[in-house]
């Protein structure tokens, strides 16, 4: 009887280890399940870090390519300014170097000289000086007293008679280039120089024409002299 009893408390014992066994191998699965799932769910966790990375990635290229190019435009502008302000500032410089000249060279009939009644359209005379009222040629003054001897009737060299002194003449017009444009605009009352200075001689305007064109124009169609000619005898006077 005791023997059995034995037996039965040593099958007893293996039972309960056997339990205890499978008990804590289950729960060793267990464990290792529950430790190997974080791992499986960690995975698309990592993918969806990398994809992040990517895209701030391309982001941050597009911004950087997107600064460049605003810079390279601002750039082309600032350069289109500064070479328009460039233009611009040597036509200034090249219409005053031009001005300058004009002024040096003292032209002063600046529209073209045709035959007509137009006004000759002239820049300030200069203040007439000695070597202005001698003439711009070769021109004797035997010649210079021919070319004038029918003036005479109306003009003196030194004092007004009919019509004003050559002297006179001589100081409003200041260069027998300047009288001869008058001359070849065909004498128009606007373009005279003593007429429109003084009232007393603008009301013989009418005279002066007529003299004008009986003894200069007519003369210089029929080949007998020129309108430079008459100036320059006048300035030689």
């Amino acid at each position: 009887m005791s023997k059995n009893i034995l037996w039965i408390a040593i099958l007893a014992l293996l039972v309960s280890c056997q339990d205890k066994i499978v008990s804590e191998s289950s729960t060793t699965t267990t464990s290792e399940q529950a430790t190997k799932a974080p791992a499986a769910s960690e995975t698309p966790k990592t993918s969806s870090m990398q994809e992040s990375a990517k895209d701030t990635a391309v982001v941050n290229k597009a911004a950087a390519d997107k600064a460049a190019a605003d810079k390279a435009a601002a750039d082309k502008v600032a350069a289109d300014k500064a070479a328009a302000d460039k233009a611009a500032a040597d036509k200034v410089a090249a219409d005053k170097a031009a001005a300058d000249k004009a002024a040096a060279d003292n032209k002063k009939v600046v529209a073209p000289v045709i035959q007509g009644k137009q006004p000759i359209k002239q820049q300030p005379n200069p203040a007439p000086s000695e070597i202005m009222l001698k003439a711009d040629s070769g021109m004797t003054l035997a010649k210079a007293n021919g070319l004038t001897k029918k003036c005479k009737s109306c003009h003196a060299t030194d004092k007004d008679k009919v019509g004003p002194s050559f002297k006179k003449i001589q100081a409003a017009y200041g260069s027998a280039n300047a009288l001869t444009a008058v001359f070849e605009s065909g004498f128009a009352v606007e373009s005279r120089k003593v007429a429109m200075a003084d009232a007393k001689w603008k009301k013989k305007a009418k005279t002066m024409t007529s003299q004008y064109k009986n003894l200069i124009q007519k003369q210089v169609k029929k080949g007998k002299l020129t309108y430079k000619e008459m100036a320059e005898a006048i300035f030689a006077k």
